[in-house]
């Protein structure tokens, strides 16, 4: 027989598994699907694969600069962006040496995000101060492997009102493990 502390972890245990299984149910409600009232024309950046994105072509005039987090080898988003509007592009990934071609308009950091700096982390935060793109208005692009459960909640609350619109590829969503509530 298992003793009460046991029995008190594999309690807790369940209890976060079926707080995570709402917490899915509720997500995946939210991810379905749907018409935006008041978008007409959308528009796909990128490849037709990975690495491509659709968007309301409405909200490319508002937009002064674009933040892209994991890069690897294919910025075709980017150079389909630029062909729309001549915006600078920070490229932030520490998993690559640099981008696959050169442009005036791109600028790379060989750096990750996160919460805190450490490393070769950094903040959203700290990048924007760098290029002093604070007040400016902001199109975000991620792709960092999972690691967007805990970097984009700060990056809203913080920077909601610079943040035009928000492309992200989301891993995870079926290793529920992976994810706290």
């Amino acid at each position: 027989m298992k003793s009460i502390p046991g029995i008190r972890h594999l309690l807790r245990l369940t209890r976060n598994k079926i707080y995570i299984f709402l917490f899915w149910q509720e997500l995946l409600k939210q991810l379905i699907p749907y018409d935006v009232k008041g978008f007409g024309e959308k528009i796909r950046l990128g490849n037709q694969g990975d690495g491509g994105y659709v968007l309301p072509k409405e909200i490319i005039p508002f937009i002064d600069v674009l933040y892209t987090y994991g890069v690897g080898n294919d910025i075709s988003f980017e150079k389909d962006m630029i062909t729309y509007k001549d915006i600078p592009v920070r490229f932030y990934d520490h998993t690559v040496i640099g981008l696959p071609e050169k442009n005036e308009k791109f600028i790379f950091k060989r750096e990750g995000i996160a919460g805190s700096k450490y490393g070769s982390f950094d903040t959203f935060e700290n990048h924007l101060q760098e290029h002093g793109d604070k007040k400016r208005k902001i199109l975000l692009k991620m792709d960092i492997e999972g690691s967007e459960w805990e970097t984009l909640a700060p990056i809203i609350d913080g920077f909601h009102r610079n943040i035009v619109a928000i492309v992200v590829e989301i891993h995870g969503l079926d290793e529920d493990q992976r994810h706290s509530i």
